[in-house]
C-alpha cells in the first residue's frame, strides 16, 4: 500500500475510473479482475464497490510472462478486465546490449505489457488504460518555467494518444478514448490556461483536452 498521501492525491482519478467503468458496465459482479502492478488503495477500493475476484501482478511488466502477486506464479488464466491505471508511462524499454536500440526510445517494454494484456483477455473482455495527457496545459506551463517538461518529471516516458492507438491498435480493433481533469491540471492557474488557449487559437493549434490532464483508453477485444 502507499498511504494515505498517495490516496489523497489520486482520489479524483479513482472516483473518475470507477464511475468510468459502472457507466460502461465493464466493472460488475462476479468478474475476473486483473490490476497490473501490486495491491493499492484502488485495489481495497475495487473490493469494496463490486463482487469481484481481483489479481495483482509482482514481476517486471516489460517482460513475458507475467507474475501473480502473492506465489509469483506465472499468470495463465484470462480475465474479463485488466486494469492498467496510471502505470504504462512508467515503463521503460526492455535490456539490451545493441548500441543502436539503447540510443533511443523503441516501446519493446510498452509493446510487450500490451502483447500480454492481449494473451490474458477472455474474448469479449476489456482493457483499461489511464496514463497522463502529455498535451495538456501542466506540460506547456512546465516548458515555459524551464522545467521537466512531463507532468510528472520521474516518468521515463509519457505517451502521446496517437502513439498509444498504434501499438493498441496491433492488438484491438474497438478502442473508446476519452479524457478527464483528475488533478485540476496539475495545478496549473487559469490565466495561463486563457492566456496559453489564446496562442494556440491565434497560431491554428489544435485546443481539445488541452485543460484535462488525464487519458482513458478502453479497448475490447
Amino acid at each position: 500500500m502507499l498511504g494515505n498521501e498517495y490516496l489523497e492525491t489520486h482520489r479524483v482519478r479513482f472516483e473518475t475510473t470507477l464511475k468510468y467503468l459502472k457507466e460502461r458496465g465493464v466493472l460488475r459482479d462476479n468478474i475476473k479482475i486483473l490490476e497490473m502492478g501490486t495491491p493499492s488503495e484502488f485495489t481495497d477500493i475495487l473490493k469494496s464497490e463490486c463482487n469481484a475476484e481481483i489479481t495483482n501482478t509482482c514481476s517486471d511488466l516489460r517482460y513475458a510472462p507475467i507474475m501473480r502477486w502473492g506465489d509469483g506464479e506465472n499468470l495463465a488464466e484470462e480475465f474479463d478486465l485488466i486494469l492498467c491505471m496510471e502505470l504504462i508511462e512508467h515503463i521503460k524499454d526492455q535490456n539490451t546490449n545493441d548500441i543502436g536500440q539503447l540510443a533511443c526510445f523503441n516501446g519493446t517494454g510498452v509493446k510487450c505489457l500490451i502483447n500480454e494484456c492481449n494473451k490474458l483477455l477472455k474474448q469479449g473482455g476489456n482493457l483499461f488504460l489511464s496514463t497522463p495527457n502529455v498535451h495538456c496545459y501542466a506540460v506547456l506551463h512546465n516548458w515555459c518555467q524551464q522545467k521537466e517538461i512531463y507532468t510528472y518529471d520521474l516518468h521515463p516516458r509519457e505517451l502521446t494518444e496517437s502513439y498509444l492507438r498504434e501499438v493498441l491498435g496491433e492488438h484491438f480493433d474497438n478502442m473508446e478514448i476519452d479524457y478527464f481533469d483528475c488533478w485540476s491540471c496539475h495545478g496549473v492557474e487559469r490565466v495561463f490556461m486563457s492566456m496559453a488557449r489564446n496562442f494556440l487559437e491565434e497560431s491554428g493549434y489544435p485546443l481539445q483536452n488541452r485543460d484535462k490532464d488525464n487519458l482513458f483508453i478502453l479497448c475490447t477485444t
